[in-house]
């Protein structure tokens, strides 16, 4: 019901222009259609693998041997005559079928004779043992063609064969090998079983294909996507011999039998091969893939997931007292050492899956914010706002505008604290460290409308030699520059 919204492919090959495909070129691509979301469907992208292959215009056969010359068997005989042998050329392919045309004449001696046979042989094994191919009787001053007389594969040489007895004359011409045409398996396997194979893994098998006077490029056709061949195209018009054909299958779906066809077709000739593959589909591993570190310090996200999008859900071992999950967000409290583990459950394809981590916490809330903000938790590593009675540590600047309180404080290289006329600062016993002794590290602002603080409990060991105050000073009254209308800031009296 939707629309064709885009398509991609090789224009060198392929084109779509809306739902038109236009073909340019042989070759092989990949052609991808999407199909835009409507109101009732989401959107969808289909792969399609794509081949264009020139139309076959077939090939003469070509004999292996051709023999035009007639050849003679003359009078009577009182024993066998052999004519021959004559090669087949085997460079040019595999032989299939024994053509020949003969006749014969009387021999006139007053009287007319004219009887016998002759026959057709062939051998395997040059010379030692011929088989008779057919045998025939010439007839008298007519000349017979006979075709189609089946050889052996491996047949090397024909001959012919007058057997005692014969009279008058006989003659063969035009003896002819024909190629044998085939497109088979080796030891004709019509079945190839892949085994176990896990799912989400690919696993390659070799077939052997043997051809002989094929009239048309073989592609192998294959019944699913999943699987693949090596090569995707093999032979040539009138080529013989025996190809291997690598095929690979990785597969999609967990089954306890998957089956699958490998379709062999010689579009002129019609001959076809088919081939049952077949193969039991294990359900296979998942895991978790990711940059774990060994010491925590911050809060952390845990995968949602297996690296085959398996949701994964996180709980604690042991270290409660450290951390927590919420969803997969592994949130720090204190130093200490915690144990966590990840399960994926089982699912149509994959097993179930569980591991265990061992982690370091290294407790620290630090201030590593860029907007100055005290209050937003995505400005501290440990993705929430410390607590009154946690010791801290900024690493950036920071501007307070509210009043806070914290047990201590670290001023880290990186950091700066603005303390504005609405803000303040109480630090109890653990004291302020790492302030910079020209009092740049803490800036307080004191202002008509009201004055900035920085409290320090006395039993605090630790604290600034030195911090700045900004002062801002106000005439009251516009124009008359008496003293009393000036604001003052001095030492308490």
């Amino acid at each position: 019901t939707g629309k064709i919204e885009d398509t991609s492919a090789d224009n060198s090959i392929v084109s779509v222009e809306g739902n038109i495909l236009t073909i340019h070129s042989t070759g092989q691509t990949t052609l991808t259609v999407r199909v835009k979301e409507d109101e009732n469907y989401a959107a969808v992208s289909l792969v399609v693998p794509v081949m264009v292959k020139a139309k076959p215009v077939g090939c003469a056969d070509e004999l292996l041997l051709d023999h035009k010359d007639e050849v003679s068997f003359f009078a009577y005989n009182t024993s066998e005559i052999v004519k021959g042998p004559f090669a087949i050329d085997r460079d040019k392919g595999v032989p299939g079928t024994l053509a020949f045309q003969h006749y014969g004449a009387s021999w006139d001696l007053g009287i007319q004779y004219y009887s016998g046979t002759i026959k057709a042989q062939y051998t395997t094994d040059d010379n030692s043992n011929w088989v008779d191919a057919k045998e025939v009787t010439p007839k008298e001053d007519q000349a017979t063609t006979e075709t189609g007389i089946a050889l052996p594969r491996n047949a090397t040489q024909i001959r012919f064969v007058r057997p005692s007895g014969g009279t008058g004359y006989h003659y063969v011409s035009n003896i002819q090998v024909h190629p044998a045409q085939y497109l088979e398996t080796e030891d004709n396997v019509e079945e190839v079983n892949f085994g176990e194979i896990l799912i989400g893994s690919t696993v390659t098998t070799s077939l052997n294909i043997n051809y002989s006077n094929i009239k048309s490029e073989i592609y192998p056709v294959l019944s699913s996507n999943e699987l693949s061949t090596d090569p995707v195209v093999f032979g040539q018009c009138g080529a013989f011999g025996t190809q291997t054909l690598n095929i690979s299958w990785r597969p999609s779906v967990a089954s306890d039998v998957v089956e699958e066809t490998l379709t062999l077709r010689d579009e002129l000739t019609g001959m076809v091969k088919e081939v049952k593959l077949t193969a039991i589909v294990i359900k296979g591993e998942q895991k978790i893939t990711w940059s774990r570190p060994g010491t925590i310090t911050t809060c952390l996200e845990f995968p949602e997931e297996t690296d085959v999008h398996v949701a994964v859900e996180w709980e604690m071992v042991s270290g409660e007292d450290c951390a927590s999950f919420e969803g997969n967000m592994l949130n720090i409290y204190k130093s200490g050492n915690i144990q966590v583990k990840g399960s994926a459950a089982e699912s149509d394809n994959y097993k179930a899956y569980s591991i265990v981590y061992n982690f370091v916490v290294d407790y620290n809330p630090t201030y590593i914010g860029d907007d100055g903000n005290w209050n937003d938790p995505n400005n501290w590593n440990i993705c929430r706002v410390p607590l009154e009675e946690e010791a801290v540590t900024v690493d950036a600047p920071l501007e307070l505008s509210t009043s806070v309180t914290v047990e201590g404080l670290v001023i880290a290289a990186n950091g700066t604290i603005h303390i504005t006329s609405t803000g303040g600062l109480s630090v109890a016993e653990g004291g302020i460290q790492g302030a910079k002794e020209d009092g740049s590290s803490i800036i307080i602002d004191n202002k008509p409308e009201g004055a900035g603080f920085l409290k320090v409990h006395p039993a605090a060991t630790k604290k600034p030699a030195k911090v700045t105050i900004n002062y801002t000073t106000a005439a009251y009254n516009s124009g008359n520059l008496r003293d009393e209308v000036w604001q003052y800031m001095g030492a308490p009296g």
